[in-house]
This record gives C-alpha cells, structure tokens and sequence, in this order.
C-alpha cells in the first residue's frame, strides 16, 4: 500500500495517528500532498548525503527556557541556518541503525518543513526513541518542546567557512 493510499483513508486525526505506525518509512511530501495535507514551509534544499557519525545535535532552548513552541522552533532553526527537513527525514529513516545510543535520550526535530494537516494543525517532522526503536513523527507545532528537543546539522568542521 503507498503512502498516500494510507494518507488519505479515515478521519484527519487518524490520518496523522497512521503515518506514525505505518513502519513503511517516512512518506514523502507529494504522498502527504496527495492525501490532504499542505506545506506551510520548505526551507529545505536537497539533503546532503552524509554519515549519521558527521551530525551534531544542536539543543533548541536558550538559557532560561524550559519549553518553546514549534515555530519558535523553526525561527530558531532558520537563526542556525539549519534546514534539514521533511525530505533528510526520509535518509535518516534508511539509516536510523547508525543513531548513535546517546540519541535515543533525546527527540531530533527536522524544522526544516512544516506541513499542516486536513484539521489545520501544523506538524514538524522528527524522530523519537520509544520501545526499542526509532519512530517517525510529526509533531503538532502548538505543542510545546522542552529540553530534549534536538535540531541536528553537520558538525562545524563540515561548513567551508569553519574549516581550521
């Protein structure tokens, strides 16, 4: 069954509730299209083919916060020039064995889309360690994120401005 089969059965609440447990990867933006949902923002340009060992996970909140909302998240990601999305969640997926164990600690949040589904929500797209193993999310925007909430980006070394 293709995503967008899945993405556009049932209620919208159970739509989103799906692509969580599909365990079929993580669908792509044309599939979520296709099945109803929009695409509120694409900072993403095309994802870098690199080894999960080259990322860095970059910590969300600044000194004082406990919580922020998602797009404060995404403003906070753009600041960092860090726009990994929707499409590197899809390479991600294909290589979550490499993850490293101090990962599963934390949930990683790819603010570089936000998509909103057929009931308005907003949603980012991350992953989260739960019984095990990585699982896709998307999370809903209004909600708040606290301190395990990680952006992830090449380590410095790999921008070409940074380079000793």
């Amino acid at each position: 069954m293709r995503s967008s089969q899945i993405l556009s059965g049932g209620g919208c609440a159970m739509k989103a509730d799906l692509i969580y447990d599909m365990g079929q990867g993580v669908p792509s933006i044309s599939d979520m299209v296709e099945g109803g949902w929009k695409v509120d923002a694409d900072n993403e340009e095309n994802p870098p083919k690199i080894a999960i060992g080259e990322l860095e996970l970059v910590p969300c909140l600044r000194q004082g916060e406990y919580v922020i909302g998602g797009l404060v998240l995404v403003e906070r990601a753009k600041e960092l020039n860090i726009r990994f999305g929707q499409r590197f969640a899809k390479y991600l997926w294909e290589h979550r064995q490499d993850f490293p164990k101090r990962w599963s600690s934390h949930i990683l949040v790819l603010a570089g889309t936000v998509l909103r589904d057929c009931d308005g929500d907003r949603r980012i797209p991350g992953f989260r360690h739960e019984d095990g193993r990585w699982a896709f999310h998307l999370y809903v925007s209004g909600y708040g994120f606290d301190g395990r909430v990680r952006l992830l980006r090449p380590r410095a070394w790999l921008f070409e401005d940074f380079r000793p």
